[in-house]
């Protein structure tokens, strides 16, 4: 018999109140490796113990481990014909809670990347359950933690926002989801969709919130909109008695740096700020045309007495 564990032992063997005792109470590892790189997984998996196999699976076994050889459990079920093994290790509702536990580690451990790829293979266990599906409340803490993942690697915001809307549509009295949408929708500069879900948790979640929460919520909404209150002239970054070909200058230069177009190949994230950005400083200077026209003296530039332009 090769070198093993203990656990590899009585897996093999089909013991499987010591295996839990070893697990549970002894804290070893469930992914220990033999001489062999086998997991216990591997182990009942060769072995043909299928109890043992969901056990580890509801213990967060690394369902995609290979041995020495480069094979799965799921490799190992299919090379020896263990029909039920096979059945286990491709059960959607185990693989959904196996993976969705695994990806959580790594979201607590701070290995965000890692863990919202974990997420995203439970993501697609949980679609191919089609008799057991999840609880809604499994599925809004499953969501949080992927859009709380996402969020936090910064630059997956769009993601993020996705993500959180998974969470309202399984449980829409999530405060701390609909808050988190609002901080991502804000950060891509959609100062519109972040005060709508700002006045949505000042609706729902006033009176059961604590006070300095309701008061963080009613200093971000007074800060978006004093960033949407900007004059055109601090939007587009021109000094207020800047002439019109400086400012024709800067809105071009602003253009070329902001057009959807030259982002087409960008991040998601990239894109949608650009956009958001694009359409302002788009309207801050079709302000500042619209107020020049109506002007006497000024023919483009909203109030601003651009030097050499009166008297012609």
């Amino acid at each position: 018999m090769r070198n093993t564990s203990v656990l590899h032992i009585a897996i093999r063997y089909g013991h499987t109140a010591l295996m839990q005792h070893l697990i549970s109470v002894a804290g070893v590892s469930v992914n220990g490796r033999d001489e062999d790189g086998a997991s216990p997984l591997h182990i009942a998996a060769e072995f043909n113990q299928p109890r043992c196999a969901q056990f580890l699976l509801k213990q967060s076994a690394f369902v995609d481990a290979t041995d020495a050889k480069g094979r799965s459990p799921l490799q190992v079920a299919e090379l020896f014909k263990w029909k039920q093994m096979q059945q286990v290790l491709k059960d959607p509702s185990l693989l959904f809670f196996n993976r969705a536990a695994r990806a959580t580690k790594l979201y607590k451990a701070g290995e965000f990347e890692p863990a919202c790829e974990a997420y995203a293979l439970a993501q697609n266990e949980m679609e191919r359950m089609v008799h057991s599906r999840p609880t809604g409340e499994t599925i809004a803490t499953f969501f949080f933690n992927y859009a709380r993942s996402s969020q936090s690697m910064g630059g997956a915001f769009c993601q993020s926002i996705r993500l959180f809307s998974q969470v309202l549509d399984a449980s829409p009295k999530h405060e701390r989801a609909l808050d988190a949408r609002a901080v991502c929708h804000n950060a891509l500069g959609d100062f519109e969709s972040a005060l709508a879900d700002l006045a949505e948790l000042q609706t729902k979640f006033k009176t059961s919130a604590e006070t300095a929460t309701v008061r963080s919520w009613a200093q971000r909404v007074a800060e978006i909109k004093a960033e949407q209150r900007k004059a055109a002239h601090d939007v587009l970054g021109v000094e207020r008695d800047a002439d019109e070909a400086e400012v024709k200058k800067v809105y071009r230069k602003l253009c070329l740096n902001w057009h959807p177009d030259k982002h087409a190949s960008s991040t998601e994230d990239q894109r949608e700020r650009a956009r958001h950005r694009f359409a302002r400083i788009q309207a801050a200077y079709e302000k500042m045309h619209a107020s020049g026209r109506s002007s006497s003296g000024f023919d483009g530039f909203g109030g601003y007495d651009f030097p050499g332009r009166r008297g012609r």
